[in-house]
C-alpha cells in the first residue's frame, strides 16, 4: 500500500521508517538538551507535573503516562533521589501519595521544555509555510 501526499508517494514501510528516524532525531535532541542524566519516563512525569501545575497523586501520574503503578513508583523514586520531586502521604489515606515538583525539578523541566520548543521551532522554520500547515494538521490527526 502507498501513502500519497500530492505528488509525493511512499509505502507504509517507508513512512514507518521516516517516523522512526524523526523520533530518533527528536530523542537525540532531548539527550543534548543540557546533557540531563534523566530517562524519558522521568521527563514525562516531570512534564505532567509541570503542565498541570499542581500536585498529582501517583495514580494520576500512572494514568497520564499509561504505566503500571510499579513502574511509576520506580520513576518517582528516582526523581525523588535526584531532588526533582517531593512526595507526601495523605494523612487520612496512607495509600494516596501526592507528588509535586521541587524548585530543581521546575528548573529542569522548564529548561527541557524550552529547549524542545526551540528545537521544534528551528526545525519548522526550515519548511515552507504550506508544509508547516500540512505537518501540524497531520500531527493533530495522529495525536487524536
Amino acid at each position: 500500500m502507498q501513502l500519497c501526499l500530492g505528488v509525493f508517494c511512499m509505502t507504509n514501510e517507508s513512512a514507518a521508517k521516516l517516523f522512526f528516524e524523526l523520533n530518533l532525531k527528536y530523542n537525540r535532541m532531548l539527550e543534548q538538551a543540557g546533557e540531563r542524566m534523566i530517562t524519558h519516563g522521568e521527563d514525562a512525569a516531570l512534564y505532567w507535573l509541570y503542565e498541570l501545575n499542581r500536585p498529582l497523586l501517583s495514580g494520576e501520574i500512572s494514568q497520564l503516562m499509561k504505566l503500571s503503578s510499579g513502574r511509576t513508583a520506580n520513576i518517582l523514586n528516582s526523581l525523588e533521589k535526584k531532588g526533582l520531586v517531593s512526595r507526601e502521604r495523605n494523612s487520612s489515606d496512607k495509600r494516596q501519595v501526592s507528588v509535586c515538583l521541587t524548585k530543581e525539578g521546575e528548573k529542569r523541566i522548564d529548561t527541557c521544555y524550552k529547549d524542545c520548543i526551540r528545537w521544534c521551532g528551528d526545525t519548522l522554520e526550515k519548511l515552507k509555510p504550506k508544509d508547516v500547515d500540512t505537518f501540524l494538521y497531520l500531527a493533530e490527526q495522529i495525536l487524536e
